[in-house]
């Protein structure tokens, strides 16, 4: 091997061989290293760049872009391109040689690449499309919300509690008749209590509140037609309350049925009460000895208001678009943007390891796109379909505290434009237009603070959705948006993608039906959950950084944040599911919902961030200080979500 300079590391804008490059005079930069490690002074006292438009010419050096000829010089960082002008989709090959101490040039560096974007908005011809039809059924529904006067508060009988406060764990019950389960055609349940409940339905644990200590002010709104049974039905409720405040629960079911005609069940005195329980009590359960709930308050007295649905959380889209390709590719690259947050895929598979794409730009000045190269996924002479998934993200969904959301718009859309060059120099455009349909599809809702919710029943109609020969029949037109007045820009960071993957360390089981799982360290991103689907309906999961006294998941620190996942099962033998638009800051998980003591491979943690290269390390002989250290480390890593962030885990996420 020759010893002496070598030059390695080449990047354009930071980055390494970077797509859609949109400025103008990209800054080229590189490292040198030495084989010869006794030689010492050594340095760079000059450099050559040459840029060529078709790497075929390497071999000759034919710079027909931009040959910047010997320049005395010892950086070898951010050297602006100074050649000819570089146009839309431009590809860029380049290399460079410097020279030593000695004036000795080194070997050329292997070629690196860089493309060109859309630089100007007359390069676009797609349109942004969008899908919001879940927004126009909303406003045919019926708000189902508390009534004053009308709703009770009720609790165990305070003069039968210990402390005459009503602090403590209590149980309610209240059973009711399906005689024509036929007849139902909807069932909701509204429910909240101060300061926190567990429902359950025949039974079955179907919802529970945050665990935030203001919890109460958010109530849930659950569709129960799934878990009703024809006969008797047992509503079930666990409340827990630990602070001085006055305690209460109130809730209500609402049937529906095929007539119009409904059947409102409220909670009022006829419910039974108790501060201790069997095991069966949220079923058939003998609850004679009961006592009788107490009403504490109609629905707008003190010292509550009245609790309103606030949270809203729209279905993500599916978008699809099937097209032709009759001949042979030269190159295809896709230009694809979103207002939210965007899954793409090509022919069934999804053309990256990005997440979170693409980003959170200041959506009142600019958005940004990315680019991939993609001749590999297109099938010749052939169908292509191309499929995306939109998300609300920092665009319509939660962003910081106060529940706040729509801070720039209301509803996802996207664009797309998938340039393809053939053999023969001819080309092809497919964008994103009126042509595309769209539909909601297996996920329920999607929100980077409150959570993902996925029912995996629905994969039956969607199965092959973003592939070929797919029946769209029963799906929408998109609908298109006006022009925006904003930047179109290259995305200009490096992408969040997963850097690891870990497993808990430990579980335990505070209650009943409740496992933590414990990763052994703070991350932030998902889980990959793997459960038997022949066991349950429904898993939900719950994260955060600490565990009570009692073991308990603690989550009163990530405050209006909801944390949770929901995973409905379709019940096969072995179910793999993991969020798409979502993350989390958290060492616990909390599992619910799973009849049976799971294995500690059921949850593995995602961790995901801006891949941002590791550029160092510390290590010394004091274990304080190396801990030290790693904490700084993963502190880091949480916190470059896109932007740096404050906390990756409660209600702000803020730069």
């Amino acid at each position: 091997m020759k010893k002496g300079l070598t030059v390695t590391y080449l990047r354009c804008e930071y980055k390494i061989n970077p797509f859609g490059i949109d400025v103008s005079n990209p800054r080229l930069s590189w490292i040198i290293e030495s084989s010869n490690l006794n030689e010492k002074r050594q340095k760079q006292t000059a450099y050559q760049i040459i840029v060529l438009s078709n790497k075929e010419n390497f071999d000759d050096d034919i710079a027909d872009l931009w040959d910047s000829g010997k320049v005395e010089s010892d950086q070898s960082n951010q050297i602006e391109y100074a050649g000819k002008k570089l146009e839309s989709k431009n590809e860029c090959w380049w290399k460079v040689r410097i020279w030593d101490v000695n004036d000795i040039p080194t070997e050329w560096s292997q070629p690196a690449k860089w493309t060109m974007g859309l630089l100007s908005k007359k390069d676009w011809k797609a349109k942004w499309i969008g899908y919001d039809e879940w927004e126009k059924e909303e406003k045919q529904k019926e708000k189902l919300q508390f009534e004053a006067g009308e709703d009770n508060w009720i609790w165990y009988p305070l003069d039968k509690t210990k402390d005459k406060k009503g602090m403590g764990k209590y149980f309610f019950r209240k059973t009711f008749e399906v005689k024509q389960l036929n007849e139902i055609s909807a069932a909701e349940i509204l429910i909240t209590a101060d300061e926190r409940f567990i429902l359950f339905l025949n039974g079955k644990k179907i919802e529970e509140s945050d665990g935030y200590i203001f919890s109460w002010t958010r109530p849930k709104q659950i569709d129960a037609k799934r878990y009703l049974r024809q006969g008797e039905n047992v509503l079930a409720v666990e409340c827990i309350n630990t602070y001085l405040e006055k305690p209460g629960l109130t809730a209500k079911l609402i049937l529906i049925l095929n007539n119009g005609e409904k059947e409102i069940i409220r909670t009022d005195t006829e419910w039974k009460t108790s501060d201790d329980v069997n095991d069966d009590w949220q079923n058939n359960f003998d609850d004679k000895s009961w006592a009788n709930a107490q009403k504490i308050a109609l629905m707008g007295d003190k010292p509550w208001r009245i609790p309103k649905l606030t949270l809203h959380l729209p279905p993500p889209p599916y978008l699809r678009k099937e097209f032709e390709i009759k001949k042979e590719v030269k190159a295809a690259y896709v230009y694809v943007s979103s207002l939210g947050l965007h899954k793409l895929f090509i022919n069934g598979q999804t053309i990256s390891e990005d997440r979170l794409t693409p980003g959170w730009p200041d959506y009142n000045k600019r958005v940004y796109y990315n680019t991939y190269d993609v001749k590999n996924l297109l099938r010749k002479s052939d169908k292509n379909c191309l499929g995306i998934i939109l998300a609300d993200g920092w665009y319509a969904g939660y962003v910081g505290w106060e529940k706040g959301r729509e801070y720039y718009g209301k509803n996802p859309c996207a664009l797309l434009q998938l340039e393809v060059e053939y053999e023969d120099g001819t080309a092809d455009c497919i964008c994103t237009d009126e042509s595309w349909k769209a539909l909601y599809g297996p996920i329920l809702e999607a929100d980077l603070l409150m959570g993902e919710t996925y029912d995996s029943k629905k994969e039956k109609d969607f199965s092959g959705w973003n592939e070929t020969g797919f029946d769209e029949i029963t799906w929408d037109r998109v609908g298109i948006s006006g022009k925006l007045n904003i930047e179109l820009n290259s995305y200009p960071a490096l992408p969040v993608r997963k850097t690891l993957e870990i497993k808990p360390v430990k579980i335990s089981s505070p209650q009943k039906g409740i496992y933590i799982f414990d990763l052994g360290q703070n991350i932030a991103g998902c889980v990959r959950l793997k459960i038997d689907g022949r066991k349950t309906d429904k898993v939900v999961l719950k994260f955060g950084e600490m565990l009570d006294d009692e073991g308990n998941l603690y989550m009163e620190n990530i405050r209006m944040a909801r944390a949770t996942d929901t995973y409905f099962t379709k019940g096969e033998l072995e179910e793999t599911w993991e969020p798409s638009f979502t993350y989390h800051g958290f060492r616990y998980v909390e599992l619910s919902g799973y009849p049976e003591e799971p294995e500690v491979d059921m949850i593995t943690g995602i961790v995901f961030h801006s891949d941002i290269p590791i550029t160092g390390s510390f290590e010394c002989s004091n274990q304080m200080l190396n801990k030290l250290y790693e904490s700084i480390f993963r502190s880091q890593r949480a916190n470059f979500m896109d932007i740096p962030t404050d906390c990756p885990q409660r209600d702000e996420r803020l730069g």
